[in-house]
């Protein structure tokens, strides 16, 4: 296994959960290529997987991408479940997309773990932690700010995960989210 420094960004352009405050698709293109070029000026990282669940094709902007860095870039898109992520909200259409991500990405094949982001959110310190970051090692954050209110729920906006653990634990937990039910 590699140990290429590896970020997954997550993106839906197309809105498809009830729960998204914004929905128009040309603010959130804009908002998510801003944060893709961000990631791309970030020194730790050497590759970036971006994904999107509603068909959007990322793939038409690798000459803007190339023209800020040498980093490998892999984009990846499919038509996620509207009528489950509409029904159980965007945590189940991210678990959606990390699925995607570890059965079809073929860049992280090679790798050991990853970081994972939400797309449009920009961690501006993010080489600082994976300058600390052991590979070997699992980040989550708790979910909400009383970490007594769920305990079984983590925070998926960004993240490091071997992807051994990704693929024994969480491939498939994204199918048990109910984000209307709190759960």
């Amino acid at each position: 296994m590699g140990i290429n420094r590896t970020l997954i960004i997550t993106s839906t352009v197309n809105v498809n959960s009830n729960l998204t405050y914004l929905v128009d698709s040309r603010e959130r293109l804009k908002q998510y290529l801003e944060s893709i070029v961000f990631y791309l000026s970030v020194n730790a990282l050497d590759q970036i997987i971006i994904c999107d669940n509603s068909e959007f094709d990322y793939s038409k902007y690798m000459p803007f991408f190339d023209a800020f860095s040498q980093k490998n870039i892999e984009c990846l898109h499919f038509k996620g479940n509207k009528s489950l992520i509409y029904e159980k909200g965007k945590g189940y259409g991210e678990g959606e997309i990390m699925e995607y991500v570890i059965k079809n990405s073929k860049l992280l094949r090679s790798q050991s773990a990853f970081f994972k982001v939400t797309g449009r959110l920009v961690v501006k310190n993010i080489d600082k932690i994976i300058e600390k970051s052991d590979i070997k090692l699992n980040y989550f954050q708790m979910a909400g700010s009383n970490p007594f209110r769920n305990l079984k729920a983590l925070d998926t906006r960004f993240y490091q995960c071997t992807l051994s653990t990704f693929s024994q634990i969480f491939i498939e937990e994204y199918k048990s989210v109910d984000d209307i039910n709190n759960n």
